[in-house]
């Protein structure tokens, strides 16, 4: 079955390591961020990668393949400051659609893989790509949008 991520990262060597599936939903909480994650995981509709993230609109889980399936999230921060950076005139979040957060979320990840951005430790959203070893692994490697998998 072909997939099709919202975006997916891949390593130098081309390895995808990270799936990130972007939702404007109304409801973020970590709980409901753990039941969107099994619903993708169980209908088969993320591949099998090391990482997977879903971003909403107020904050970004991730999970390392090997969590279990009912767990929150290994890691999550507000999403706000990439907002921030990446769509500089949004007042507040609650007007973000999701086209909108895969091209701030794609970006951002980009910038750090491309190596236009250094990650910075002080910034949440880069300290959780460090903290999980998701950086290491896509330092000088890619990232796409709408990508079959």
């Amino acid at each position: 079955m072909t997939q099709t991520a919202d975006i997916i990262v891949f390593s130098k060597g081309e390895r995808p390591i990270l799936v990130v599936e972007t939702k404007a939903a109304k409801e973020t909480s970590p709980t409901a961020a753990a039941r969107f994650r099994r619903n993708l995981v169980e209908s088969k509709m993320v591949a099998d990668v090391p990482f997977l993230a879903i971003a909403f609109k107020t904050s970004i889980f991730i999970w390392r393949k090997e969590t279990p399936l009912d767990a929150p999230a290994d890691f999550s921060v507000p999403i706000k400051p990439v907002f921030q950076l990446y769509l500089k005139r949004l007042d507040d979040s609650a007007f973000v659609g999701e086209e909108s957060i895969q091209i701030a979320v794609h970006s951002w990840l980009r910038d750090l893989a491309i190596g236009i951005r250094k990650p910075d430790p002080d910034f949440p959203p880069d300290k959780m790509l460090l903290d999980s070893g998701i950086y290491k692994k896509m330092h000088f490697g890619d990232v796409r949008s709408e990508f079959r998998i």
